[in-house]
């Protein structure tokens, strides 16, 4: 009997069988890559937009149970920061549990600053040593003529430690410099992420409305912590942390024009990665970072810095609410400064307007007096200052 047929017939099984198989394989291994990729991506963006979210505003709401009305006091967050002089009653939408209520005032006052400043003082090298002397100097004495008189500031350096700036003169407000002169530090290691988590809790234990300012160039020699742990308690703190980066001033100090910041001795010191770090840390705790390009641009950064912390909104509304009691949550938003609408609805809406968060806040209405309490936010709270007062001030 002729089998060739059954032969070829069962290799056609085979080769078919075969195909399924390496079909099989192929979809496996593009679903594989393509979930590794997706997973791959997912962490891309996660390193860039960091492990924490933008920090919100400290904001704050009272509420008065005779008249229902709440006032909502909040700085500007600083994605809003010069947006536009037209601020009023159009400018802002509030909800109050998802409920929009009607505004019935705005309006601006300044506040006094308690300002911490952090000013990078040393390293290995000593030309980058003399830069600092130099560029830390001028940026101090700027700041304390951009002060206002009811502004409290207290100064820190740190090389391998965190010192206080010595001073030499003291005034019943504190300690007045008449002129600043930081003087060149030896050689050390230049431990900045530790300088930071150092400084943090004693701004926070500072009166009234808190900011850290740090001069430096981000570069870090010999931390124990590391960058990560700064970002954490940048977002835990609820102090704005606004940094000016020196690297491109004292890069222009020490190296011959036309020569690379690559070259050695310097090029460890990885001036982009520093710079990008600045950068993030600003926008984790709610401010803004500034790259001068010559110590003239100080004053103007000064100005633009210090007007806008100073700002506070004042926004009041009534509750529709009345006095149920319980905890209200209160949202401002945005508005661009599009005129709104006269009439409002009062109905539950889900804003999808998160990119527009003007300020988040909460009150509490107390169930037997009626009485309202503020509720800190857990953002907000603070670690205690456990080592002995070693603060300088400059007024």
């Amino acid at each position: 009997m002729d089998t060739r047929r059954f032969r070829r017939s069962s290799q056609s099984d085979a080769v078919a069988a075969f195909r399924w198989l390496g079909w099989v394989m192929l979809m496996m291994f593009v679903l594989v890559e393509t979930a590794h990729g997706t997973a791959g991506g997912a962490r891309v963006q996660a390193d860039s937009a960091g492990p924490h979210k933008r920090a919100p505003s400290a904001a704050s709401a009272q509420f008065d149970p005779g008249t229902h009305q709440v006032t909502v006091e909040a700085p500007a967050p600083a994605a809003l920061w010069n947006v536009t002089p037209d601020i009023g009653a159009h400018s802002f939408v509030v909800y109050e549990d998802n409920v929009r209520q009607s505004l019935e005032h705005v309006k601006v006052v300044d506040t006094p600053l308690s300002i911490g400043v952090l000013l990078e003082h040393g390293g290995r090298y000593h030309a980058l040593n003399d830069a600092l002397a130099d560029i830390g100097s001028r940026a101090v004495q700027e700041l304390k003529g951009a002060l206002n008189p009811d502004d409290k500031t207290m100064v820190w350096t740190y090389a391998d430690t965190v010192k206080p700036l010595e001073t030499s003169s003291e005034t019943p407000t504190g300690l007045q410099l008449a002129t600043v002169q930081v003087p060149v530090a030896p050689s050390s290691e230049s431990n900045f992420y530790d300088a930071v988590l150092t400084v943090l809790p004693r701004v926070q234990q500072m009166p009234g409305r808190k900011v850290l300012i740090v001069l430096s160039s981000g570069t870090d020699s010999f931390s124990q912590a590391d960058f990560r742990q700064v970002l954490g308690a940048a977002q835990d703190s609820g102090v704005p942390i606004c940094p000016i980066n020196i690297g491109p001033l004292l890069k222009a100090a020490v190296l011959p024009a036309g020569e690379s910041s690559n070259d050695a001795p310097y090029g460890h010191l990885e001036w982009q990665r520093a710079s990008q770090q600045l950068s993030r840390l600003a926008r984790v705790s709610g401010c803004r970072a500034f790259t001068p390009s010559s110590s003239m641009d100080l004053p103007a950064v000064y100005d633009g810095l210090l007007a806008n912390l100073r700002l506070k909104y004042v926004i009041r509304y009534r509750s529709t609410a009345l006095n149920l009691p319980g905890t209200r949550e209160v949202r401002v938003e945005w508005t661009d400064g599009a005129r709104s609408p006269t009439h409002v609805v009062h109905t539950n809406i889900q804003s999808n307007s998160a990119d527009k968060v003007f300020a988040d806040t909460r009150y509490e209405v107390d169930s037997g007096a009626a009485l309202a309490k503020p509720t800190a936010m857990s953002w907000q709270l603070g670690q205690a200052c456990t080592g002995p007062p070693c603060l300088a001030s400059i007024n």
